[in-house]
C-alpha cells in the first residue's frame, strides 16, 4: 500500500491555508452563502440608500471636484457590490487595492453617469504579479508610481507585455509609506516626460497623514503640495485637462475648505468618522451597516453565580441572562468587553454584556427589560433598534481601536463564518 511521508502530512495545514488565502472574498461569499447549505443566526445588512446619500453629501462639499468612491478592502467590509450604488451617486472613479475588486467592477461593466467606463485607481504600490494580471486581463486599472524604481519596473513589465499603463505619480507629503519627496520633483518630471514610453501619466496624488486631528499641519502640507504641483505643471508637457491632481481623503474633504481635481472618500462615505475627536456631521453621514443576531437561550440565575471565563462577573440579584450565538470568532473581539461596558440592543433598549466574550457566545443581562424577551428575538449588535443606536465608533472606543477595523472585521469574518450579508436598498 502507498504510504504518505510525514513531511507531506505535516504540510497539509499550510497547503489548505495557502489555498484559502488565494480565494477572493466575493468567491468565498458565494461558496459559504447560507442558501448553499450553511446557516448562521447573525446577519449583516448594508444600506445602499444610506451609502448613496453619504456620497452625495460629501460631493456637495466640493461639487467642482470629481468624486472617487474608495471601495478597497471589500468596501471597508461592506461589500464591493456598493460599486453599482457609487455610480448612481455620481462617482467617476473607484479606488481599490486588490485585483479581484477591479475585476468585479469590469465584470459588471460599470459606467459613469456619462456612460463612460468608470476609471479605477489602485491606491497602493502593485506587485509584479498584480501588474501583469492588470495587463493580461484588461482591467484597465491606473497604477501608482512612487519612485523611479517603481517606474522602471512597471515600464519594463508593460514593454515586455506589449502594453501601456496609465499611472498616477504619488508625492510623499508626510505619510512616509510611498511617494516621491518634494525635492525629487526632477525625478517625477522624468517619468512624466515620456522617458518611460510604456507609462502614461494621468495624474499626481498625495495622501494626508493627519487630516483628522491636525488641521494646521494638513493646511501646510496642502499648500506645499499645491506649490509643487504648480512647478510641475509649468514644466511638464501634459495638457492640464488631461492631468488629474488630487489629495483629499475623507478627513480633508470634510475639514479643508478647498479641494483639487478630485476627492477620494472612503471611511466617511460609510458614515464613520475618520478620527476619534473630529467634528463629524452625524445628521448627514450615517452608518450603512446593521449587525444583528438573536437570543439563543434564556436562563434564571440566582445571586452569587459567576458567568464566563475567569469568573469575572458575579450576579448581585436574581437575574435573567440571555445567551447569544455570537462571539470573537464572528468579529466581536474580547477587547470590546475589556472594561465591562459593552452593550447590545434588545427590544430597543441597551442591555449590558456580562462576563467575558467567548469564541462563539456572549451573555447579556436582560433583567431590566420592560417585558421578558423570548428565544429568537432580534439582538442589534451595531446599528439602530427603536430609539437607540450603537455606532461602529462606539464599539471601536470600547476596544481601543478605530471604526474602520470594526466594519472590516464584521465584513471579512462574516464571509468566512457564513454570516448572511445582504447589500440592499433600505
Amino acid at each position: 500500500s502507498t504510504q504518505l511521508s510525514p513531511n507531506f502530512l505535516s504540510s497539509i495545514p499550510q497547503l489548505f491555508s495557502l489555498i484559502f488565502s488565494l480565494i477572493p472574498p466575493h468567491f468565498m461569499k458565494s461558496v459559504l452563502h447560507p442558501s448553499l447549505g450553511m446557516f448562521h443566526p447573525s446577519k449583516i445588512r448594508v444600506s445602499r440608500q444610506q451609502y448613496k446619500k453619504n456620497l452625495q453629501y460629501l460631493h456637495s462639499l466640493h461639487p467642482e471636484a470629481k468624486l472617487m468612491a474608495v471601495l478597497k478592502a471589500n468596501a471597508y467590509g461592506h461589500g464591493i457590490q456598493l460599486a453599482e450604488t457609487a455610480m448612481e451617486a455620481g462617482c467617476s472613479w473607484i479606488g481599490i487595492v486588490d485585483n479581484w475588486e477591479a475585476k468585479y467592477v469590469r465584470d459588471h461593466n460599470l459606467k459613469t453617469q456619462h456612460q463612460k467606463p468608470v476609471d479605477i485607481l489602485r491606491l497602493r504600490p502593485a506587485t509584479d504579479e498584480e501588474i501583469l494580471d492588470n495587463l493580461n486581463n484588461n482591467l484597465n486599472m491606473h497604477e501608482v508610481v512612487g519612485c523611479l524604481d517603481d517606474a522602471q519596473r512597471m515600464n519594463q513589465l508593460a514593454e515586455e507585455n506589449g502594453s501601456t499603463i496609465d499611472v498616477h505619480l504619488k508625492m510623499d507629503i508626510g505619510m512616509g509609506r510611498s511617494g516621491f519627496l518634494p525635492l525629487q520633483l526632477d525625478e517625477m518630471l522624468n517619468v512624466a516626460a515620456n522617458d518611460f514610453s510604456a507609462l502614461h501619466v494621468k495624474g499626481v496624488m498625495a495622501h494626508f497623514p493627519s487630516a483628522d486631528d491636525n488641521l494646521e499641519v494638513t493646511q501646510k502640507q496642502y499648500s506645499k503640495f499645491e506649490h509643487t504641483m504648480k512647478k510641475f505643471c509649468e514644466k511638464v508637457n501634459i495638457p492640464s485637462n488631461q492631468l488629474m491632481i488630487h489629495c483629499s481623503n475623507s478627513a480633508a474633504t470634510l475639514r479643508l475648505g478647498t479641494a483639487m481635481d478630485m476627492i477620494r472618500v472612503g471611511i466617511s462615505s460609510y458614515g464613520i468618522a475618520p478620527g476619534i475627536d473630529m467634528d463629524f456631521p452625524r445628521d448627514e453621514l450615517k452608518s450603512c451597516m446593521r449587525w444583528t443576531t438573536q437570543i439563543a437561550s434564556l436562563r434564571r440565575v440566582p445571586p452569587g453565580r459567576t458567568i464566563g471565563y475567569g469568573m469575572t462577573f458575579v450576579t448581585k440579584r436574581d437575574s435573567l441572562i440571555a445567551t447569544l450565538p455570537f462571539g470573537y470568532a464572528d468579529g466581536y473581539w474580547r477587547s470590546i468587553q475589556a472594561n465591562n461596558k459593552s452593550t447590545v440592543l434588545i427590544s430597543g433598549k441597551r442591555c449590558p454584556v456580562v462576563g467575558r466574550i467567548s469564541m462563539n457566545m456572549i451573555t447579556v443581562d436582560v433583567t431590566d427589560l420592560d417585558s421578558e424577551p423570548k428565544v429568537g428575538d432580534e439582538v442589534c449588535i451595531m446599528g439602530t433598534q427603536g430609539d437607540e443606536t450603537i455606532t461602529p465608533e462606539d464599539i471601536a472606543n470600547l476596544a481601543g481601536t478605530i471604526g474602520y477595523e470594526v466594519t472590516i472585521a464584521a465584513g471579512y469574518t462574516g464571509i468566512i463564518r457564513g454570516i448572511h450579508k445582504v447589500v440592499e436598498s433600505f
